[in-house]
């Protein structure tokens, strides 16, 4: 690291350690920053604008539901930038928190805001639900069971959660059979978006009831589940 980037780091070490006492009665919101900033010429405290940062808080940097030094590395490089990240790299590799082409002070502020809160949130919707939407065929996501081939085992059973899910951190499905649990699916990712999607070959038809359910992939995934959906029975 050069003497630079030392000074720096150090400096913004130093500037984290005088404003946390402003994050005190913030802790905990889990809200997007809208935090404390310089008083004006009256006195009265003058509020910054909504960050404009990525994920939870809205300066989680490094994606895991959780504001620290994680995320505080990734803001330091670009400290001092100056009126040139609505043109460099995606305003400033993101940590332009509330882009007025600067990083400064105000952006540490929102950083501050948030420091060590943790995302303790389940994804949304909560319960999980099945996708109502209609597809090509003219079906809707809750569990059927499809004939992909002429002979009696050829049959597979296919279903989607809901296409609206959300969460800042990202989210995995989990498509549970109540009826013969090993055709589950586990946990499944879908980087690519929407349909959420599940099909397992069944082999000869039969009656299956199946549930969903999501968590997000914050370090308190263990914790943030939604609950499952109303089972859907799958007839003959």
């Amino acid at each position: 690291m050069t003497k630079i980037a030392v000074v720096t780091m150090v400096s913004l070490v130093v500037a984290v350690g005088s404003l946390c006492a402003i994050a005190a009665d913030n802790a905990d919101t889990n809200e997007p920053a809208s935090v404390v900033g310089d008083s004006n010429s009256s006195g009265e405290v003058v509020i910054l604008e909504h960050s404009y940062g990525p994920g939870f808080c809205g300066c989680d940097f490094s994606g895991e539901g959780a504001i620290n030094f994680l995320d505080f590395a990734a803001f330091a490089p670009w400290w001092g930038y100056d009126d040139t990240c609505w043109i460099n790299s995606d305003w400033c590799d993101k940590t332009d928190l509330n882009h007025d082409g600067y990083v400064d002070y105000e952006d540490l502020l929102i950083i501050v805001g948030c420091w060590l809160d943790e995302d303790m949130s389940a994804p949304t919707p909560n319960p999980m639900e099945w996708d109502l939407s209609l597809d090509e065929g003219g079906f809707d996501g809750k569990p059927r069971q499809v004939h992909f081939g002429p002979g009696t085992f050829d049959w597979e059973v296919t279903m989607r959660a809901d296409p609206n899910t959300a969460d800042d951190t990202g989210f995995d499905f989990y498509f549970y059979c109540v009826s013969r649990p090993d055709l589950s699916s586990g946990w499944l990712t879908f980087p690519g978006g929407p349909p959420y999607e599940y099909t397992r070959p069944i082999g000869q038809t039969q009656l299956t009831s199946w549930r969903v359910m999501a968590r997000d992939r914050s370090i308190n995934q263990d914790e943030n589940y939604t609950d499952w959906s109303t089972p859907d029975e799958v007839a003959y």
